[in-house]
């Protein structure tokens, strides 16, 4: 692989010119070619120098997956900016916490999500001890987008050329409850995109059908990054409706199509998809979270002919880490996640070993290479006990190395649960549930689901009525992200525990499950 020392704007500005009139991004309305996204572009940073944002300061950008928050992203990042990205389902105290995190100084907002009302979180923003010095709405419609991009045709913005210094902060769940601002170079982020897009083989005469949110690394290096190095045409899609993703293959005969675990199941287990053509799909990663073999199989069966390529990473790590590799056999892509991509490496540890696990014996996977991340954002004592001594971050993930190379996930040293490709921290969860329910002992995990993966359960020591969940239930929507809010909440006179007095979260675990699927029926959900 060609390791490339370039800036995102730098390359953006490169296939500008090398492919100016090459149609890039497709929305709703209409088409943007290269030229049009420079020119909007250099409109954009044009304004943001005018309000006095430069190298170096943070800017937020909330929304859904738009034409606007890609214009923005570029901007931002072109003239040196850090991109502070933000999940479009934080609420106003999870964003309020990020922004105190990253000093945040200026934000740019889409129009509301679902229930989440952007203006009125950016109003509460400005206030006088706030880092936050302007709130900018960012959407506009294909037709003025289209006149700002003539406007453009006379401006030049000469990108920032500092390919190590921090492109974007992308915030993900800790063991420790609240997010942590991951922060990213120019430099991990390319090359990460470029070699998923060589592993894949995508090119200019593809389109991709993007659903996967921008926010998260998949969307920015798997399709945002990888497109400017690839030079397919990206057909944007805010619905993750199967419906809506099977007449979209239909109607712009899309060839790639990356996606998370539960966005393929609920497409496979869609009673109405055969009813759409989506042969033209030959190309795609899937990665987020962990698949059943079997699982993976029938969604390869699903498509005519698709090289679905299983892959592993996290956000800390650009995100990709391992991929299958196109002439793998379908046995290897259903039951591992690949080999390491050029310039990374991989090992697994027991805990406290002081040296790497043989192969075929399970342990914590670590990864050293240019795509780890520089650190967690004004958190040095999380950043120093997520690495190790001689420099391998500790992904808290298990898993295990085969003869052939491959790795293979087996689960998770960290406590985290992973709902629809979202990180979910348990504590984050407990300490919510505490502030209604006091001394009561609380305990949150996840447990299996046929196409999310994971759903969350709470588990509360005591005596509760209906009522008393519903309490829960309303003090959690004011206080946490919608997806993060538990679906089934159990009281329990005596919790299992072990011998030190400890609540034994296996036992536990293998009881609720067993209620959920209905082997007892003395469990009640939400």
């Amino acid at each position: 692989m060609r390791f490339i020392e370039k800036t995102i704007g730098q390359v953006l500005d490169m296939r500008a010119e090398c492919t100016p009139n090459k149609p890039a991004l497709v929305v709703e309305d209409g088409i943007y070619t290269w030229k049009d996204i420079r020119n909007i572009v250099n409109c954009i940073c044009g304004e943001m120098l005018e309000m006095g944002i430069k190298k170096g300061d943070h800017v937020g950008i909330i929304g859904i997956n738009s034409d606007s928050w890609i214009f923005h992203y570029f901007a931002a990042v072109k003239l040196g900016a850090v991109a502070v990205l933000f999940n479009t389902r934080f609420t106003r105290a999870e964003i309020e916490r990020c922004v105190a995190l990253t000093e945040l100084r200026h934000f740019y907002y889409s129009r509301n999500f679902e229930d989440i009302r952007y203006e009125d979180i950016m109003e509460q923003l400005l206030y006088p001890k706030s880092t936050v010095r302007s709130c900018c709405f960012m959407e506009k419609t294909y037709e003025q987008w289209q006149t700002i991009a003539k406007e453009g045709e006379s401006i030049d913005i000469k990108p920032s050329e500092d390919y190590r210094a921090t492109a974007s902060i992308l915030f993900t769940s800790g063991t420790t409850g609240n997010s942590k601002g991951v922060q990213l170079t120019h430099y991990s982020l390319m090359n990460n995109a470029i070699a998923m897009a060589e592993n894949m083989g995508w090119n200019e005469d593809d389109r991709m059908l993007t659903t996967v949110p921008l926010f998260h690394t998949f969307g920015i290096t798997g399709c945002i990054l990888a497109m400017l190095h690839s030079c397919y045409g990206m057909l944007l899609l805010q619905s993750t409706r199967s419906i809506d993703i099977f007449n979209a293959i239909q109607k712009h005969k899309c060839t790639i199509m990356n996606g998370v675990p539960t966005m393929f199941l609920a497409m496979l287990r869609n009673e109405h998809r055969k009813e759409y053509d989506i042969s033209s799909v030959r190309s795609g990663i899937i990665a987020g979270s962990q698949i059943f073999p079997q699982d993976y199989l029938d969604i390869c069966d699903m498509f005519d002919g698709i090289e679905l390529q299983p892959s592993y990473g996290q956000t800390e790590t650009s995100p990709c880490v391992t991929i299958c590799r196109p002439d793998d056999s379908p046995d290897i892509k259903a039951n591992t996640v690949g080999r390491p991509i050029p310039g990374v490496e991989i090992r697994t540890m027991k805990k406290g070993a002081d040296k790497p696990c043989g192969i075929n014996v399970e342990g914590e996977i670590q990864v050293r290479g240019y795509n780890v991340m520089e650190g967690y954002v004004a958190n040095p004592e999380e950043t120093k006990n997520v690495f190790t001594d001689d420099g391998w971050l500790k992904t808290g993930d298990l898993g295990y190395i085969r003869e052939d190379g491959n790795l293979v996930v087996t689960g998770r040293f960290k406590n985290l649960i992973i709902r629809g490709g979202e990180n979910i921290s348990p504590v984050e969860i407990e300490r919510a549930i505490k502030e209604v329910i006091g001394k009561a002992e609380v305990k949150v995990f996840g447990v299996p689901t046929i196409v999310l993966q994971e759903e969350i359960v709470a588990c509360i020591e005591g005596k509760g009525s209906e009522d008393d969940k519903q309490k829960i239930i309303d003090h959690l929507k004011g206080r946490i992200s919608g997806y993060k809010i538990p679906k089934y909440i159990f009281f329990i006179e005596d919790m299992p525990r072990n011998s030190t007095g400890k609540i034994n979260e296996k036992f536990l675990k293998n009881k609720i499950i067993a209620d959920i699927n209905g082997e007892t029926r003395k469990g009640r959900t939400r």
